[in-house]
């Protein structure tokens, strides 16, 4: 496993009255996460032989997962209210979303597939301590979907709006599911913040609000009656 900064410091041991950061034979550390390991004085440890159980982050050590307890990377288990597990459950919630408006919402299916691949994406690359790859969203890049977001009037021939009751079902599918991938980012940047508030993993939680212009764009399109030029 490949340890970003970000999953590093979640697998940080305390061990005593000290801190400890185990790496087994398979694993390796960014230069930017040795770096930050070192300069907040936790030690790195080597270990000769890949883990024959499981350990939480004070050093327990477990023959078997108890219930209460899940996998954060690896062998290493946290609690269920992890900030990262929180962040996992609501990209789950917002993929079971995307699965189910897809039925209801017919003519965005296939960019409902698009965002739900997205989706899975980024758990993998949160899960597996992996760089999320630059992805388009409708054939859009960053600098595309932020601008028709921004200044809709030049592409949708309408400005911005907020829904109502007339819109139709599935214009306001459409901004349920912008909300839920705001409650997403909301979570992720939580899950990834330090205790100096300086985010890590900035590679998803950009996704995420790329993921959200482009539901925006969606509505625009409802809204409108047409795709963009």
């Amino acid at each position: 496993m490949l340890y970003t900064q970000s999953g590093a410091k979640d697998a940080i041991r305390t061990e005593g009255k000290e801190r400890v950061f185990w790496l087994y034979p398979q694993d390796r550390l960014t230069p930017a996460a040795e770096d930050w390991l070192k300069a907040e004085g936790v030690r790195i440890c080597r270990r000769d032989s890949a883990p024959t159980e499981f350990t939480d982050l004070h050093g327990g050590r477990y023959d078997h997962k108890p219930e209460e307890l899940t996998h954060l990377s690896g062998q290493l288990l946290v609690p269920k209210t992890h900030p990262r597990i929180r962040f996992r459950g609501q990209l789950d919630g917002l993929e079971s979303l995307l699965l189910l408006y897809g039925c209801f919402c017919p003519r965005q299916q296939q960019a409902l597939g698009e965002m739900l691949r997205l989706c899975r994406a980024i758990m993998r690359a949160d899960v597996l301590e992996e760089p999320l790859p630059e992805l388009q969203l409708g054939g859009l890049d960053a600098a595309t979907l932020r601008e028709r977001s921004h200044y809709p009037q030049n592409y949708y021939g309408r400005g911005h709006f907020q829904p109502e009751l007339s819109d139709g079902e599935t214009l306001l599918r459409l901004n349920h599911l912008r909300t839920e991938i705001r409650k997403t980012e909301l979570a992720a940047c939580a899950a990834f913040s330090d205790r100096d508030g300086l985010l890590g993993r900035k590679d998803l939680i950009r996704a995420l609000n790329r993921l959200s212009s482009y539901c925006y764009l969606l509505m625009l399109e409802e809204k409108a009656g047409a795709k963009a030029p």
